[in-house]
This record gives C-alpha cells, sequence and structure tokens, in this order.
C-alpha cells in the first residue's frame, strides 16, 4: 500500500548542524527523514517528550507533529522533506502520533550512502535517491505499525470516490472549492460528499482543503522566492492577512518565518 503512495520530496541536503540549528515550536505539513552521522542532536515535543536523534539510524518525524530541536554540539545531518499526498492529517496523527526510529540494517544502509553521495551527484541523482530512502523507510514504519491504528489509512485506499477527488483538490487549490463545487465534481449531494470524508479522512472537505493549501503554500514558500502575496493568491487565499492568520495558526508561525527555516 505504501509503495503506490505519491510521496514527493521537497528538498534533502547533508550539512553540519549545531546550535544553530535550534528552534522552536516547529510544525509542518510535511514529513522529515533524518540521519545524523552523531549524537548531539534531539527534539523535544510538544507534550515535553524527548527523542534523541541517535547516530547512524534513521528517524522520520510525521507530519503535523510540533516539536523543538536542540543540538548541543556539531553533528553532521542528513535530511530529506517529503510530502505524502492523500494522507490527512487527522489519520497520520492516529497511526503515527510521534517520532520513529529505524534501525533496520537495509534502510540505514540505504540512507548512509545517499548521505554521502549527496554532494557528488547531480541535483536530480540527489532527489532520486532521497525518495528512495523516505519510500523505504515509509514502508518500514508502515510495516511496524500497529493494524488498529493503520486501518484507517489503509481503507483510505478503497474509498473509490474520494480517490479522484483527492486528485481534483490537489490541483485546483486555486479554484473555489466549496462542498457544492465539490460534491459536482464526485458526482453527489453536498451532505453525502461530507459523510465520505468524515468516515475516511476523519475532517470535512474545508478542512482537508484548507491542508492541502497550506502544505501548498509551504512548499512554495521554501522552494521559491515568490512573494508572499503572490503565494496566498496562487493557493486561494483571499489575501496575504487572511493567509498568514490560517497558516500561523495551523503551523505555529507566520509565512515570514516559516520560510526561515528550510534546514530544520
Amino acid at each position: 500500500m505504501v509503495s503506490a503512495l505519491p510521496i514527493r520530496v521537497l528538498r534533502a541536503g547533508a550539512l553540519s548542524i549545531d546550535a544553530a540549528w535550534n528552534a522552536q515550536a516547529v510544525c509542518s505539513s510535511y514529513w522529515r527523514c533524518y540521519l545524523n552521522g552523531d549524537t548531539g542532536a534531539s527534539i523535544v515535543l510538544e507534550s515535553g517528550q524527548r527523542y534523541a536523534i541517535t547516530a547512524h539510524t534513521v528517524h522520520l518525524i510525521p507530519a503535523w507533529v510540533g516539536f523543538s530541536c536542540h543540538c548541543s554540539q556539531q553533528v553532521e545531518h542528513w535530511y530529506a522533506h517529503f510530502d505524502v499526498v492523500g494522507w490527512p492529517s487527522a489519520l497520520v496523527g492516529q497511526a503515527f502520533p510521534r517520532p520513529i526510529a529505524l534501525t533496520d540494517s537495509d534502510v540505514v544502509a540505504l540512507a548512509v550512502s545517499t548521505a554521502s553521495q549527496h554532494e557528488r551527484i547531480s541535483a536530480v541523482g540527489a532527489m532520486t535517491a532521497a525518495s528512495a530512502v523516505c519510500a523505504a523507510s515509509l514502508a518500514r514504519a508502515w510495516e511496524r505499525c500497529p493494524d488498529t491504528k493503520r486501518r484507517p489509512l489503509a481503507t483510505l485506499e478503497q474509498a473509490g470516490p474520494l480517490q479522484g477527488i483527492i486528485g481534483f483538490i490537489d490541483h485546483h487549490l486555486d479554484q473555489p472549492l466549496d462542498n457544492r463545487s465539490l460534491a459536482k465534481q464526485a458526482a453527489c449531494s453536498d451532505d453525502h460528499l461530507i459523510r465520505l470524508f468524515r468516515q475516511h479522512l476523519g475532517q470535512t472537505p474545508a478542512t482537508y482543503v484548507q491542508e492541502r493549501r497550506i502544505a501548498a503554500a509551504a512548499e512554495c514558500l521554501l522552494n521559491s522566492s515568490d512573494s508572499i502575496d503572490a503565494i496566498a493568491s496562487r493557493y486561494g487565499f483571499a489575501n496575504r492577512y487572511h493567509f498568514s492568520r490560517v497558516f500561523a495558526k495551523r503551523l505555529g508561525c507566520p509565512p515570514a518565518r516559516y520560510r526561515q527555516r528550510d534546514r530544520v
């Protein structure tokens, strides 16, 4: 099931981190994959629980998990940020509520190889290799997830009418996506559409649309120099102020500050 998911790597890199890596109240719409060559870095969840980013271990931080970063010494750090299209935050939070540490030899070996080659291969090659690491890591995390927790995500694939509408939403984020428009696209009533979303995604159509708009806008903030006004307009927000208010409420900081956290 995981291998069929559209995993989209947003960025990947290898660098040395130190105390400058520290950041408070981090939250993103995408997953993070970390591999560190040394000890010294950790994250603290909103609950206060601390997770050490242990060396020679692949760590996954699920999307929408809030945390703070800490690094006490210089550490060699490889990271990849990736999006899993079609996995809503409500269901991700049920299946993967906290970071995941993977010590599986094959996954770690793939990540180590990717990190060591990052600076020596082309940008396309680096992103392709990062995609392989993210897919393998997510697949392993999926295998370890208890069936009762992953079942809602697994059954999402069987929600026939929603598959088309989820793809439609992702390709039309700049257009009006109210319940009536989406119901017409799905050839069903407004009430039936809302029931489908609540049953399979655990949220309303409006919440899902807003989530995907924020995810797309966050990706654009990190990977382009476009103005915040232009990004707000492109992804269906009324104006910059509406965008900034919604963005900060969901991700914990305004768009301008979020843009500075590209390597966290």
